[in-house]
């Protein structure tokens, strides 16, 4: 699975199931920024959040 094409549920329960330890701040603001997108919306799909990731070559 590509991360770009990664929906919110699918997050949540990558999260869940790799016990990440966060802060108490950062899952506020991971709530915040999700309770209200829809469960399949990819919050990532757009280049801004991973193209600086990408190698390019021949």
């Amino acid at each position: 699975m590509q991360r770009q094409n990664l929906t919110k549920v699918e997050l949540q329960k990558w999260i869940e199931e790799n016990q990440l330890q966060l802060s108490a701040t950062l899952k506020i603001s991971l709530y915040r920024r999700f309770h209200n997108l829809p469960d399949n919306d990819q919050p990532f799909w757009q280049p801004f959040h991973w193209a600086g990731f990408c190698a390019t070559g021949q």
